[in-house]
């Protein structure tokens, strides 16, 4: 029941296993996603109207970031056969842009005013090796991300940020525990 006892309102009825969402001021950003294969990223105004489907066959959607410019996201593309891809679309121009294809499973992507971090596995189920990878936002297609940390082992369940450091829970799935970490930037 919403907070102000109005009516909930179905926004989209076709949301196959969603698990990605981002606002920003205007807009309400999704992305439905069939078995982790097809992912298809859609839009639509905070106070209705039409749908709007930004892209498509874009692989298993690890997490969706918005800012007043762009949408960002990145791809695990069916369960890290391919690439993951870091994609950015231009909210004025409606042009995508693949910035960045790297060999690692991704599980989570966050933001600053300038980059973009993400944490990454090896894809393996056990012993992963741990990444996290930042770049520019307004990278180019093809530029190498830096490598914020590298070869720890474990499971990199989530990252974060503030002006001064990068924090991540890291997993060892083999003893049940987690730890929380950070490192400046």
């Amino acid at each position: 029941m919403p907070k102000d006892g109005g009516a909930i309102e179905i926004i989209d009825d076709d949301v196959h296993q969603a698990r990605q969402i981002a606002l920003d001021a205007t807009h309400v950003t999704w992305a439905s996603d069939t078995f982790g294969t097809d992912a298809v990223v859609r839009m639509r105004l905070q106070t209705g109207g039409p749908l709007a489907e930004i892209a498509s066959g874009q692989g298993g959607v690890k997490a969706l970031l918005s800012d007043d410019e762009n949408l960002y996201w990145i791809t695990d593309r069916a369960g890290g056969a391919s690439p993951a891809t870091v994609v950015r679309y231009e909210k004025l121009t409606g042009t995508t842009t693949a910035i960045v294809e790297h060999d690692v499973c991704p599980f989570d992507m966050t933001q600053d005013a300038t980059h973009l971090y993400w944490a990454a596995g090896d894809c393996t189920v056990s012993d992963d090796a741990l990444l996290i990878l930042r770049i520019r936002k307004d990278a180019a297609a093809g530029d190498t991300p830096e490598i914020v940390i590298d070869g720890r082992e474990g499971a990199p369940l989530t990252v974060a940020v503030d002006d001064e450091f990068v924090y991540w829970i890291e997993a060892d799935f083999e003893l049940y525990t987690a730890q929380l970490l950070r490192t400046r930037k």
